[in-house]
């Protein structure tokens, strides 16, 4: 396994920076989440680990080396791709045994490489078939033995179970995870799905714009969010905002939201952050009232019924306002009270 480093990696498409002064460590042995929007640059990074991509400036280093011209065949790299490249005329042994044609290992070492993968995999029964015979999770499956059965040095994946259904994405994340832990090959994962990137992930880099905004463990980027980006982007349902100003009137700190008469009671300790501009919230951590202690007066827009709970959508003030409650009895258009936990606020 290799200990990954990038140092202000820069890659650019004419006048467009795909990924801009990269700095990033992927520890050995760790399972790194890229997560980010479309056009990010996660991908694009992840080219440029595996030599897919040569950078336009920066340095890429495997366990010290720079390897950032070596061609992909020198990396010791194995990578999954979204959809299961395999080939259509060979069944899934003689697919997976492609990964080993360039090797110097013996008939029997292959053999017995092929039989380990497709016992970590379970997918022995389905070695004599063809890819056109396979469902998308078995073809996924096929694909990541293909990767594996070289023992790499670094495995990459790239969005490999975005077109599958929510079902079996989320029995193959638990599958991935288990096997990165048995394998204890330095994985870096590529993602849009913040769901993937929470529960998968040792270590979430999230991407914006080319460059990685925070890094840190999926609970620090959960409850810490460094950016309005981040605390946007991570979270579902997402995190509530609300633009304003923060003043002191009468020994008491209020954010007043920006274009309404409304007026937020602050704990005594917010002294500090009268620069901030928007306050955020989960909507988790706000409740619906029926008294006069209230926060914020709402009219709902919309509501999802998950079945354990529903998501109430309100509309406010030209935005969305979403609160998580288990009473089944509201309706589109009535009026609520919320009530801000105000431990749990959030300033940007």
């Amino acid at each position: 396994m290799a200990k990954i480093e990038l140092k202000n990696l820069t890659k650019q498409f004419g006048d467009k920076f795909a990924v801009k002064d990269q700095n990033l460590i992927v520890n050995q042995g760790e399972f790194l989440i890229l997560l980010g929007p479309s056009g990010c640059g996660k991908t694009t990074t992840l080219n440029c680990i595996a030599g897919l991509e040569i950078p336009s400036s920066g340095e890429i280093f495997f366990n010290n080396n720079d390897v950032t011209n070596d061609p992909p065949h020198s990396r010791n790299v194995a990578m999954v791709f979204q959809s299961a490249l395999l080939y259509p005329h060979l069944n899934c042994k003689q697919n997976i045994l492609m990964s080993l044609k360039k090797t110097n290992l013996s008939d029997d070492q292959k053999e017995q490489r092929i039989s380990e993968s497709a016992s970590i995999l379970n997918i022995k029964e389905l070695m004599h078939k063809k890819p056109h015979q396979l469902s998308g999770g078995e073809r996924q499956r096929v694909a990541t033995a293909k990767a594996i059965v070289r023992q790499p040095d670094v495995f990459l994946l790239d969005e490999p179970m975005a077109a599958l259904d929510a079902a079996l994405r989320q029995t193959l994340r638990s599958e991935l995870v288990n096997l990165q832990k048995k394998l204890n090959t330095t994985t870096v994962f590529v993602t849009h799905d913040q769901v993937e990137a929470m529960t998968m992930g040792d270590r979430i880099a999230v991407m914006n714009d080319g460059k990685v905004e925070q890094i840190g463990t999926p609970i620090e980027i959960y409850n810490k969010p460094k950016t309005k980006f981040v605390a946007g982007f991570v979270g579902s349902p997402p995190m509530n905002f609300l633009n304003g100003k923060i003043t002191n009137k009468d020994g008491n700190y209020l954010f007043e939201v920006n274009s309404t008469m409304d007026n937020i009671l602050l704990n005594k300790d917010m002294k500090d952050i009268n620069n901030y501009r928007t306050l955020a919230f989960r909507p988790q951590h706000a409740s619906i009232v029926n008294d006069n202690n209230y926060d914020l007066e709402l009219k709902i827009y919309g509501i999802e019924n998950l079945g354990k709970e529903l998501i109430i959508i309100c509309e406010y003030n030209n935005d969305k306002i979403r609160i998580i409650t288990e009473n089944p009895n509201y309706k589109i258009n009535d009026l609520i009270k919320i009530k801000i936990n105000k431990n749990k606020i959030l300033f940007f």
